[in-house]
């Protein structure tokens, strides 16, 4: 099957998903900056299905030409075409609508967890039936070096005027001055000026870090605890792929993030006391040892496989009828 795939930014749960799509098909990625009409048009009259990673309001007119060609149409919606708070789609009427319409449009959607899931049945009043919840997968790490841990506390954020309130960058920069003697790690692109924001002495910006890069992994192995301190997350892959590394995770109380840490970490539901919360995380890395980390990395390998993922994705495209000369899918 030939599957024409669009996504704004190729983060890494994106091209994880490209991969899994070109195990069994023919994909093309779509960049949905600066295209023409022509050449979208004939990129999806020679495709037999698209793929949008988000109900991004940029896809519309790609959706609606491939909706005319009867071309399939699946969308991950994932995160902030579907939430009301903040910069969501869904807060906006003009946003909203077209997010709508668009979902309608579709023959699949696919949310990445069950608090995505309510959320998109809560905020844009779909047929449950088209919906399937799919979580992210990750693939297995083989070597885990634990005996690197040591008192470090991490967060993976990218800061702007947006993200650093919704991403709990601030709750981070809170919590480490209540904490001086421990070390505060944030990767992450800064675009914004920080020079009105406080930052403690012991927080380390190192930037942006590529998924991957040698010291990336090494922070994520040298820390005993990730702090994913957000407002709204629909499923929070930084966390899960921190847990992969033995991170304990210490999270808000917010969306999806409970569901993927379950027992495996520390909730933190209320924000009004900082010396409590302080206590509390200085408990937990008093308390560490081996087994908290191999519970975490039991965690993601148990409930966010990659191969699950995989499959289920192959059987929504391979299940949808599309009336083509292509070659359906074969499930092993």
């Amino acid at each position: 099957m030939k599957i024409l795939f669009f996504a704004v930014h190729l983060s890494t749960f994106v091209t994880r998903d490209i991969k899994i799509l070109k195990s069994k098909n023919e994909v093309t990625y779509f960049n949905p900056v600066n295209y023409s009409l022509f050449n979208l048009y004939n990129q999806l009259r020679e495709n037999d299905l698209t793929f949008f990673w988000f109900a991004s309001i940029r896809f519309f007119i790609p959706l609606l030409i491939a909706k005319i060609l009867k071309r399939k149409i699946i969308i991950v919606a994932g995160g902030y075409d579907v939430k009301k708070i903040e910069s969501g789609s869904m807060g906006s009427i003009w946003k909203s609508i077209i997010v709508k319409i668009m979902l309608k449009l579709s023959d699949k959607i696919l949310a990445v967890s069950y608090s995505n899931r309510k959320e998109i049945i809560n905020n844009c009043k779909l047929d449950q039936s088209k919906i399937e919840m799919v979580y992210h997968g990750f693939e297995e790490i083989k070597q885990i070096n634990l005996s690197k841990k040591t008192d470090i506390a991490l967060t993976i954020g990218f800061i702007d005027k947006l993200s650093f309130s919704r991403k709990g960058i601030d709750r981070f920069f809170k919590l480490a001055e209540t904490l001086p003697e421990i070390e505060f790690h944030l990767i992450g692109k800064v675009e914004m000026n920080l020079d009105n924001v406080p930052v403690p002495n012991n927080v380390i910006l190192h930037g942006h870090l590529d998924f991957g890069q040698e010291k990336f992994i090494s922070l994520l192995e040298s820390a005993k605890i990730y702090i994913q301190f957000s407002k709204h997350e629909s499923f929070g892959c930084s966390v899960a792929e921190a847990m992969q590394y033995g991170c304990i995770p210490v999270i808000s109380d917010s969306y999806s993030l409970p569901e993927v840490v379950g027992n495996c970490g520390l909730i933190i539901k209320e924000f009004n006391d900082y010396k409590d919360i302080a206590s509390q995380v200085r408990e937990l890395f008093k308390a560490y040892h081996y087994n908290l980390s191999l519970e975490c990395i039991k965690r993601v390998k148990d409930k966010f496989n990659y191969e699950v993922r995989a499959n289920k994705i192959i059987n929504i495209v391979n299940k949808l009828e599309v009336d083509s000369p292509s070659k359906k899918i074969k499930i092993n």
